[in-house]
């Protein structure tokens, strides 16, 4: 039983990446013309640039101030994280039938993108 099409907007934060690919369903959530944003994390297009994500990341948060144990806890949650190249998330919403799909902000791992469920 598919959801019953009922929002305008549809704005996740930090979560999707912890579901499978195929979990990954929202289109059929939104109205039409309905907004679909998504503030997560992608995989790096090659080992060097997620080498280098990485290494983005943790001087930040060792920059924040994070004790070495959190930052180890954080080690061990990412590790069960099920992140995808920005790249197939993109493509995905335009498979999912989304228009004017687009990524509004990237810096390293860190991303916004999203689309417009097409006017019927």
């Amino acid at each position: 039983m598919s959801a019953r099409a009922e929002y305008d907007l549809v704005l996740s934060a930090l979560s999707i990446h912890h579901l499978q690919d195929s979990a990954k369903k929202i289109h059929e959530s939104l109205r039409p013309g309905g907004l679909f944003i998504n503030a997560d994390q992608a995989l790096a297009p090659s080992a060097r640039g997620e080498e280098q994500y990485q290494r983005h990341w943790i001087e930040a948060v060792r920059a924040n101030g994070i004790s070495e144990r959190a930052l180890e806890q954080a080690r061990e949650r990412v590790k069960e994280d099920r992140s995808a190249l920005l790249a197939d998330q993109l493509s995905w919403l335009a498979e999912a039938g989304f228009v004017d799909v687009d990524c509004w902000y990237k810096r390293f791992r860190f991303v916004v993108y999203g689309g417009y469920k097409k006017l019927e």
